[in-house]
């Protein structure tokens, strides 16, 4: 299969402070890949930068085989790019999905998700026949 996400040699320094140094990351067609690391390791700041929330100091993206540059959250939507970000307040009362999905705003126009549709594609990339 092929690679979808490389990330190369990455570097993201706040104030001077190098929080993340030459970091890769490679996925491919197929994988689900979790991220995890203590408080501060980098985690949501590499995912930032995919989004096109921060900008990377130096390194390359590439997504679908594309080097990704000028890069912000509308065009990585675009792309099919998206980020679930961390959120500990939950509401009981949805399913797994409406929590992750409650609500997409685009172009300023509110659009409530269909999900149902929403959840059928979450079981289907769950459980694609991956027998990791």
């Amino acid at each position: 299969m092929g690679e979808i996400l490389n990330m190369n040699q990455i570097v993201k320094k706040f104030n001077g402070v190098e929080v993340l140094h030459n970091v890769d990351l490679t996925i491919s067609e197929g994988e689900v890949v979790a991220l995890c690391g203590e408080n501060g390791a980098g985690k949501s700041t590499l995912m930032k930068i995919l989004m096109g929330i921060y900008k990377q100091d130096s390194g390359d993206v590439y997504f679908e085989g594309k080097q990704l540059s000028g890069q912000n959250p509308q065009k990585s939507l675009e792309l099919g790019i998206a980020m679930i970000h961390q959120e500990l307040n939950l509401v009981d009362q949805l399913s797994i999905a409406q929590n992750l999905f409650p609500v997409m705003i685009i172009s300023s126009i509110l659009i409530l998700l269909c999900f149902s549709t929403i959840a059928s594609k979450i079981t289907k990339l769950l459980w694609s026949g991956s027998s990791r």
